[in-house]
């Protein structure tokens, strides 16, 4: 698994069961929207202490695992700012579209859904 699933903090549903990741990553914790993780059946030894910060987390399966111990609740540093993150970007796009790319859209309001673009 990916650090990189950290930037997904709205994320609510993830599962990854049946899956050899033997390693939660930390940035785990700033998906601060999770409701339910399935981890089952992956060779997980440990969890970060940063599960914590999901406080909206329902449901956690780590079943069929071989974790050695459970974290801690006071065992992480504090959560980073989630309003100070980087935010996540399309792939393939450095930056947002200008409006000289979007085109023009003054014959919008005046368009009917059903006319074909021009």
């Amino acid at each position: 698994m990916s650090s990189q699933i950290g930037r997904l903090a709205k994320l609510e549903y993830f599962s990854m069961a049946k899956n050899p990741l033997t390693v939660v990553p930390p940035s785990l914790g700033n998906l601060v929207e999770l409701k339910y993780l399935n981890i089952r059946e992956c060779n997980v030894k440990s969890l970060p202490p940063e599960i914590w910060y999901c406080k909206k987390l329902e449901t956690l399966n780590v079943s069929s695992n071989v974790l050695e111990t459970f974290p801690k609740q006071n065992a992480a540093p504090p959560p980073p700012d989630v309003n100070q993150a980087t935010p996540a970007t399309t792939p393939g796009l450095s930056q947002s579209p200008s409006f000289e790319e979007l085109g023009k859209l003054e014959d919008f309001q005046a368009r009917r859904p059903s006319q074909a673009s021009a």
